[in-house]
């Protein structure tokens, strides 16, 4: 089991130096978006499922990642290799590398029109999670997003933070 510090860390270690956007809005919606998906606990779906990784990615959004935005960006595919040493999806980095699924995560939430909640907003970070990441199909809900926030990452993030979100 991963703690939320540990995760924390690894995602602003991942997200150090890449082109993405706004790390420091991605870092605390990254962070519950892993604690609401897998409790930091799970790398395979609760229940059966496809979802694989402590992100719980299907393998079909992890091909569509690839297949439909990652190969029209040269500079993302530079990134996966270098940091993972992939240059296609792999269902085992899925479900076993953390980098990878950090990184196939932040891709997923950058593939969203609408840009990233502020850092301290938890009620936008849990409604960009539904709409951008879970979808309004999938079974998590904002609600829960919140709640696992104040379980997992809460006691964690004042300490980091100084009390926000």
């Amino acid at each position: 089991m991963l703690n939320s510090r540990f995760c924390a860390h690894l995602i602003a270690t991942v997200l150090e130096g890449t082109p993405f956007p706004a790390p420091e809005k991605a870092l605390p919606l990254l962070l519950g978006t892993i604690a609401t998906e897998s409790l930091f606990r799970y790398r395979r779906q609760v229940g059966g499922g496809p979802a694989l990784g402590y992100a719980q990615i299907e393998p079909g959004t992890e091909q569509d990642c690839w297949r439909n935005w990652i190969a029209y960006r040269p500079e993302m595919q530079r990134l996966f290799a270098e940091r993972c040493g992939l240059v296609r999806p792999s269902v085992q980095a899925l479900e076993y590398d953390l980098v990878y699924g950090v990184l196939l995560a932040r891709v997923i939430y950058r593939r969203a029109s609408a840009p990233l909640p502020e850092p301290g907003d938890l009620v936008g970070q849990s409604e960009y999670y539904k709409q951008w990441y879970n979808t309004p199909s999938g079974k998590g809900t904002p609600e829960q997003y919140r709640e696992r926030w104040a379980q997992l990452v809460a006691p964690y993030w004042r300490i980091r933070s100084g009390g926000t979100p």
